[in-house]
């Protein structure tokens, strides 16, 4: 690794930790903010009245304000809802279950600013990867498999061709397989890879949406039960992917030469995981985040997004534009600051 590389890991490593103001002036200035805003989250000890207000429906919280994406995710098909720049000639799929849908409000608010459209496909409980699950004791959704074959027939006819295919899949620790059996890591990897190579002899370039921590308990009860302690309501970084889901995950994408975006430095340090950042409660339940939390961070989200445009993966000239357009100019430091990023 050369020293340039060194210093400025280490300069974004810091940022995460501190966050002073003045690094909002350097490269990534959106992350080095939400960085900001969750280490000030660390040092919060009372929750505001606001926070408090949001307590009583944190359940909900990720959901979208959206009749489009409600409409889409319940469709018993592959019913897409289009966002953002409706007119524009580059296109960026979303493709996915509820992990898709908790973030699509915010790529749709990035397609209007950079002048893409955003087509959204999701269905709830729906593994984006080639597998059969079931939520345990609920039997096997039907609708699951119709619903991922329709969206890759979708992407086949799809003119002008995706500049870019996001998808993103939550693997639930209560996902069983139609015998009741246990999912292994490595078929879930397996599975994911199997759907993305089928994206890229399309000729389409996928990047995997991933990295929502799992947290330790749930932020809205804690924070109900200790209002004037929020210290308590802190998750260890370490322990956001207990069962290495995210990682099998993210293995399955890697495996197909997908781009990578990991969002868990929107919720975390280098250490810990604040319930409470910029303002907003993060979490929605332990693994989703909240509708206006991922707001706060839609601006810190297109920086994460516009990074991988320095990654080697499969058609990425094809995603390059559109990619970099969410970087705005890519100096040097830009570009040694993204490739300092987990993945």
């Amino acid at each position: 690794m050369r020293l340039g590389t060194i210093a400025v890991t280490a300069a974004l490593a810091l940022a995460v930790v501190v966050a002073p103001a003045s690094a909002t002036t350097g490269p990534l200035p959106a992350l080095r903010t939400i960085a900001a805003d969750v280490a000030a989250g660390l040092t919060l000890r009372a929750a505001s009245a606001s926070v408090r207000a949001q307590v009583p429906n944190d359940e909900y919280a990720w959901i979208p304000n959206s009749t489009c994406l409600t409409t889409a995710i319940r469709s018993s098909n592959a019913t897409p809802c289009v966002l953002g720049d409706a007119a524009a000639t580059t296109t960026v799929v979303v493709f996915g279950d509820s992990s898709a849908d908790q973030w699509a409000l915010d790529l749709g608010k990035l397609g209007t600013k950079h002048a893409f459209r955003v087509v959204v496909y999701v269905h709830a409980a729906c593994p984006v990867g080639a597998i059969t699950v079931e939520l345990a004791g609920h039997g096997v959704d039907p609708s699951c498999a119709t619903f991922r074959n329709d969206v890759l027939a979708d992407l086949v006819h799809m003119t002008p061709v995706p500049a870019l295919v996001v998808v993103s899949e939550l693997r639930l620790s209560n996902y069983v397989t139609p015998s009741g059996g246990s999912v292994s890591n490595s078929a879930w990897a397996s599975a994911l890879t199997t759907t993305l190579t089928t994206l890229s002899a399309d000729g389409d370039a996928a990047l995997l949406l991933h990295g929502v921590p799992v947290t330790t308990l749930d932020p809205a009860q804690c924070i109900a039960a200790n209002p004037t302690a929020l210290q308590r309501c802190t998750s260890k970084r370490k322990a956001g992917d207990p069962s290495g889901y995210d990682a099998a995950t993210w293995a399955g994408a890697r495996a197909a030469h997908a781009a990578g975006a990991n969002v868990t430095p929107l919720f975390c340090t280098a250490v810990a995981c604040p319930s409470v950042a910029g303002g907003e409660i993060t979490h929605s339940g332990n693994n989703h985040v909240t509708e206006a939390y991922a707001a706060v961070a839609d601006a810190a989200l297109g920086e994460l997004l516009g990074c991988a445009s320095v990654q080697a993966f499969g058609h990425a000239t094809a995603a390059a534009a559109v990619l970099r357009s969410l970087l705005g100019r890519r100096t040097i430091a830009v570009t040694e600051a993204c490739r300092a990023l987990p993945r």
